[in-house]
């Protein structure tokens, strides 16, 4: 009985912690996917001679 309870709170507890997560990277995106772009567009920025002067701000927000 102990043990048939245990997996079910463990299979609850891992689906609704997907979800979360799920949540999370739908509102804020892949935080590695993020720190890829970062990288790899510093480095196109730098070989391309771009200075963050030269960027455009976002007043969106």
């Amino acid at each position: 009985m102990k043990k048939r309870l245990f997996v079910i709170s463990a299979v609850f507890i891992f689906i609704s912690s997907l979800s979360f997560l799920l949540i999370y990277i739908i509102k804020n995106g892949n935080p590695y996917t993020m720190l890829l772009v970062q990288y790899h567009m510093k480095k196109h920025m730098e070989g391309n001679d771009i200075t963050e002067d030269m960027l455009v701000p976002d007043k969106s927000g």
